[in-house]
């Protein structure tokens, strides 16, 4: 995954104790079939999970941004196989502690 950025939640109080990380995982497969799938799994695993505690991390919600897209990597030179890539972007909203 990728993290693209990381934005605090703020308010007229201030700075209230969680932050908001939009994130992208790509789904790289042999056929665009498999690559849809592996999105597919990858989405409804992070759905089933939406709150509680990962990685020692509180998250209260992660929602898919948008839509899958998809893309493909050429082949390498001497190569006629090409790797099928989808791609998945999700909100990921998290306990953060200020000092």
């Amino acid at each position: 995954y990728t993290v693209i950025d990381t934005v605090p939640n703020e308010h007229l109080g201030g700075i209230v104790n969680a932050s908001r990380a939009r994130i992208q995982i790509d789904c790289a497969a042999d056929t665009r079939l498999q690559a849809n799938q592996l999105g597919d799994a990858v989405r409804l695993a992070l759905e089933k999970k939406h709150r509680g505690v990962q990685s020692g991390q509180f998250i209260h919600e992660i929602s898919l941004v948008s839509g899958e897209q998809y893309s493909f990597l050429r082949p390498e030179v001497g190569s006629d196989e090409r790797r099928f890539i989808t791609t998945l972007d999700f909100f990921v909203t998290y306990r953060t502690t200020t000092s």
